[in-house]
């Protein structure tokens, strides 16, 4: 890198004069089509930035970004002398690499146009040097235009004065101002697609070449390997035209993965690129010819059908799916899409994803486990709960019968206005029976007959594992006793008992 001379004698590095500054702004013109911003700033060593007034817009595709350094002051002092600062134009020392400059950047912003780690002396320790600065200029996220210098130190050192004598003075820089320009524009951006580009081994794809806006005349695009396994090249289509008149019809270059040994997919980077226009980059990646191994080339597998290729790119489809490139939730071998095309898997929410994938992630209830998940099955009654899964599919309030049977609350609500009976919390029935009478004349109403024998009395055995139906009448939970049975004191109570657990 060059230097640059001041006639008090201290030599300073061409990035030097990039030094942190504080602002000053002036009105900004625009040029042509460009949006053109004037920064007059000036450090004394603290961090500064530039911000534009005005925007671009941010959501343009393609930006041309251009800065020019005016005018570069140094202001400084001996220190043998102090108290007699002398400010000293420097900008013909300035090296023409950082006077000025042009980049074409592809959207969105924020954009960088510059950026410096600068210090003088360049090869001295960063401790001693007389000054040190980070400079960025570019575009913010919003379209406003920077310049930023920030990690600013300016200090005393030594330099020669007059420059050349021999003879060593003490210097003290006191400020640096950067007077210029930074412009913004839209641009074209030349498109390459796909962005990533796979290859079988000894074989060519198409990529596809546009163009975000016509240009101006004649135009040529450029497609060239830029870095990476030297087996890709550019078969067809190195060199494509437009012109203002047909510039939105798509080109295609043709893109070779030559056949090698090394058993390794490789990968390159392509660019497409036109003069005044943003440049792309593609990725392309080779498939070896026998993906699977089996000693059988991909090809011939293909040709034949031995290898599935069900979405017809030509690619066997186990080795995309180990490759990664098509998703295979559940490892069949076959990409999900091709699943749920032919129907060997379901998608009931069209969610893209198979139920069976969803279901064994958790993502989707199965409380069936007949692989379809809930909220593709029937729900009668609305509850929440699926039919096959709903023990009363009819009843919204219960999923199984419970003790009352579906359509009848549980107990302890089946016990009182459900049932209606004798010893019912909800209801007054009135006293309960008495006790078994012994005779006809002691039953109240209707002659029941002749007491049975005490042998056909029912047994304390019989009262408590007879089923409900017979103790409790019509349903456990639906109806009073039916009759009155003549039991012994201990039947009877144990009647009682199991009924007010019905």
């Amino acid at each position: 890198m060059r230097s640059w001379s001041s006639v008090i004698g201290a030599r300073v590095s061409g990035r030097a004069a990039f030094v942190a500054m504080s602002l000053v702004l002036t009105l900004p013109h625009s040029a042509a089509r460009a949006d053109t911003w004037s920064y007059n700033i000036v450090t004394t060593g603290s961090d500064v930035e530039f911000v534009s007034p005005t925007a671009i817009d941010p959501g343009l595709p393609a930006y041309r970004l251009a800065y020019q350094v005016q005018q570069m002051l140094a202001t400084a002092e001996l220190i043998d002398f102090p108290g007699f600062p002398v400010e000293v134009d420097v900008t013909s020392e300035l090296d023409p690499e950082f006077r000025s400059g042009v980049k074409l950047l592809a959207g969105p912003p924020p954009l960088e146009l510059v950026h410096a780690e600068v210090q003088y002396p360049e090869d001295a320790d960063p401790s001693a040097a007389g000054f040190r600065s980070v400079i960025d200029m570019g575009l913010r996220a919003d379209g406003r235009a920077f310049v930023r210098a920030t990690n600013n130190v300016l200090s005393a050192f030594s330099a020669q004065f007059p420059p050349g004598s021999g003879v060593f003075l003490n210097i003290r820089l006191l400020s640096v101002r950067l007077i210029g320009t930074i412009s913004a524009e839209p641009a074209g951006r030349v498109l390459g697609s796909p962005t990533t580009l796979i290859i079988p081994e000894g074989s060519a794809r198409q990529l596809t070449v546009t163009l975000s806006q016509a240009p101006p005349g004649p135009l040529q695009v450029t497609v060239e390997r830029v870095d990476g396994d030297p087996d890709f090249t550019v078969a067809g289509g190195a060199l494509l035209s437009f012109t203002p008149q047909n510039w939105a019809a798509p080109r295609f270059a043709t893109i070779l993965a030559a056949v090698d040994a090394d058993g390794i997919a490789g990968q390159a980077t392509l660019r497409v690129s036109a003069p005044d226009y943003a440049p792309s980059t593609v990725t392309v990646i080779e498939l070896e010819p026998d993906c699977n191994g089996n000693g059988v080339p991909d090809a011939a597998e293909l040709a034949s059908g031995s290898a599935p290729d069900c979405n017809g790119d030509r690619l066997i489809d186990t080795c995309e799916v180990a490759a990664g490139i098509v998703p295979d939730c559940n490892a069949n071998g076959v990409p999900d899409a091709c699943d749920l095309a032919t129907g060997v898997a379901s998608d009931c929410d069209n969610n893209g994803v198979p139920d069976v994938c969803d279901i064994g992630a958790g993502k989707l209830r199965d409380c069936d486990g007949d692989g379809i998940p809930d909220v593709c099955q029937p729900d009668r009654d609305g509850d929440g709960w699926i039919d096959a899964c709903d023990g009363c599919p009819d009843d919204p309030n219960k999923h199984s019968p419970g003790l009352c049977g579906c359509g009848v609350v549980d107990i302890p609500a089946c016990e009182g206005a459900a049932r209606g009976g004798p010893d019912s919390p909800t209801t007054d029935a009135g006293p309960a029976p008495p006790d078994a009478p012994t005779s006809s004349s002691d039953s109240p109403g209707t002659d029941p007959g002749p007491a049975p024998a005490v042998g056909d009395l029912p047994s304390e055995d019989a009262a408590l594992t007879a089923p409900l139906e017979a103790l409790c009448g019509v349903g456990a939970c639906g109806a009073p006793l039916l009759g009155w049975l003549p039991l012994t004191a201990l039947a009877l109570l144990t009647v009682k008992t199991r009924r007010l657990r019905c």
